[in-house]
């Protein structure tokens, strides 16, 4: 038992968790206009809940990291403890689960509205349109889709097409910059910073595309080396990639910016239409 009262235990803890703390991830992030449009609400209410969880986990791998150092007197250890590892690992991972969950859901609520108001929209409606009722040849009509098509849900023809457009551009996953490319640019967003921001690399090197393959390796490979790249016998924390808390948290301000802009730029036109 702690001869220390509880007043003293509660100041000990708090020191403990504050003391080299990381500074609030949410300082760092573009922030979202004021006043947006009902038709961003679903998505920027889900960006906000991954940043708030990725901010989480950067601040749990801080404390676990102390905690463990202490614990263990590590005190010169530089590194993160390996234990610490998997907490950088899930803010990745929320934050592209984030990312991909609350542009489509900006595509399903407000591509609608957009392709009513914005003539860039309206003109990749149409070429989607085209392309959905083209025959095989692609120089015709095909009869059967075009019923299929016309005997859709909705109000009007237009309405219809625009719906199966959200359909198929939310039906994949958006974790590469070629999938954010074509959902920005589906939501005509020509801000030139931005579509920088989302164009591929020959080397994959822009921080978005990094972004994503340290999301990818964690989602699809646990982030273990390939068994040709390690030794047999090594370390379970040995045979996972190591993250570095700084890149990580690049990561995570990266795919959450790119996030925010878009939402931004999505509401300011839906705004000055109406």
């Amino acid at each position: 038992m702690s001869d220390l009262t509880d007043d003293e235990l509660h100041l000990a803890a708090h020191d403990f968790l504050t003391v080299g703390m990381p500074t609030d991830l949410r300082s760092e992030l573009v922030a979202p206009m004021s006043d947006l449009p009902e038709e961003c609400t679903e998505a920027q209410n889900t960006k906000r809940a991954a940043e708030s969880a990725a901010d989480h986990m950067l601040v749990y791998a801080n404390a676990i990291d102390r905690l463990l150092k202490f614990g263990m007197k590590e005190y010169k250890r530089t590194k993160p403890h390996p234990d610490s590892q998997d907490l950088y690992r899930a803010a990745i991972m929320f934050s592209g689960a984030g990312l991909d969950r609350a542009l489509k859901a900006l595509v399903s609520d407000a591509l609608p509205a957009l392709a009513r108001v914005d003539k860039s929209v309206q003109e990749k409606l149409s070429m989607f349109a085209e392309g959905a009722i083209a025959d095989a040849g692609g120089v015709g009509v095909s009869p059967a889709a075009l019923v299929k098509f016309l005997l859709g849900s909705g109000s009007s023809p237009k309405e219809v097409f625009a719906d199966n457009w959200v359909k198929a551009l939310t039906a994949g996953s958006a974790q590469s910059t070629q999938r954010l490319d074509e959902l920005a640019s589906a939501l005509g967003v020509n801000d030139s910073e931005i579509r920088r921001r989302l164009k591929p690399t020959k080397t994959r090197s822009s921080m978005l595309e990094k972004a994503f393959t340290a999301r990818n390796e964690v989602a699809h490979d646990l982030d273990i080396v390939r068994p040709w790249e390690r030794g047999s016998r090594d370390r379970i924390d040995k045979i996972q990639r190591y993250r570095n808390k700084d890149e990580v948290r690049e990561y995570v301000i990266e795919m959450m910016d790119v996030c925010q802009l878009i939402i931004n730029d999505v509401g300011s036109r839906l705004a000055s239409a109406s």
